[in-house]
């Protein structure tokens, strides 16, 4: 696990199916704005994502987007949790809390 980057990357003897969790909450959303998040494996996009939209109505709230999926991965394999945020101005993103993380369920 690297903090610095937010990426895990399997390690010699680490081998296996992994469960793997995230959550992100962005501060001040405005009117109709998505809350996207997904896991990414080797970087790639990820293939499923959870997400959470404004009502049209609503802004300035914090909205949060979580989910969970199981990946097999092998030595130098990378999982990283990505935030999306549909943001139509020229306002900065603000990620006021975010989580990763995960275990491995068994060795391959």
């Amino acid at each position: 696990w690297n903090e610095s980057t937010g990426v895990f990357t399997v390690q010699s003897g680490q081998a296996g199916v992994y469960y793997a969790f995230g959550g992100a909450a962005i501060d001040d959303i405005q009117s109709d704005d998505l809350v996207r998040v997904g896991i990414s494996k080797n970087n790639a996009d990820p293939t499923v994502y959870g997400e959470t939209r404004a009502q049209s109505s609503e802004s300035n709230g914090i909205y949060q987007a979580q989910m969970s999926q199981v990946f097999t991965l092998a030595v130098g394999d990378t999982l990283r949790f990505k935030v999306y945020h549909d943001e139509g101005t020229s306002e900065a993103t603000e990620h006021t809390h975010t989580y990763f993380g995960g275990f491995r369920i068994f060795a391959t």
